[in-house]
């Protein structure tokens, strides 16, 4: 029980710092089209596990804010686990266009399912109208790591543990059936 109350405060740490940067559609699409960021050809998938787009719009701006740059297309790729077994993925598929060349793709699957992220890319391409090419698609895997605290919000030994259980995680790709060589792996280090 421990293990699980230390885990979710740990997230909720994460999340209240995550939300205190910019995340809204229309701040990312004035960055956008203020012509101050760099866009290359191809695609940039941001992928979360929320459907809410703000929360890849936060990692969106952290990470123009390090690399100053993205590609042409972006797609916020929420993958959301539900509590039915299985589920027809084109019929729990979502396509909201947020901006020109920014979607938001919602894309539901059951407890026993996977989420292949390239089938899903396929399906939503169809759906928003324009192709994506495989090779030029690159997959951002956001991971938050809590590096400082500023607070006494957890004891110490809670505090280890979250560190601890963070730094454990399987590792995403496995579960998502990307290819590696599309992979850009990104740890977000945050005080909280």
């Amino acid at each position: 029980m421990a293990v699980m109350l230390t885990w979710h405060k740990g997230k909720a740490l994460i999340r209240e710092q995550m939300l205190s940067t910019p995340c809204s559609t229309q701040a990312l699409e004035v960055e956008l089209s203020s012509g101050r960021i760099l866009q290359m050809p191809g695609t940039f998938v941001i992928i979360t596990s929320n459907p809410e787009p703000r929360y890849a719009i936060a990692r969106c701006f952290e990470w123009m804010r390090r690399c100053g740059c993205l590609r042409e297309k972006i797609i916020l790729l929420s993958l959301v686990g539900t509590a039915e077994s299985r589920i027809v993925m084109e019929e729990r598929l979502e396509v909201i266009p947020l901006a020109s060349s920014l979607w938001h793709v919602i894309a539901y699957h059951g407890y026993m399912q996977d989420s292949n992220a390239p089938k899903i890319l396929i399906e939503a391409s169809k759906r928003m109208g324009c192709a994506i090419e495989n090779n030029d698609t690159f997959f951002l895997l956001p991971r938050e790591m809590i590096v400082e605290y500023v607070e006494a919000v957890m004891p110490i030994w809670q505090r280890k543990l979250f560190g601890a259980l963070s730094r454990n995680m399987s590792y995403a790709p496995n579960y998502f059936f990307i290819p590696y060589t599309q992979i850009v792996d990104f740890t977000w280090m945050m005080k909280a």
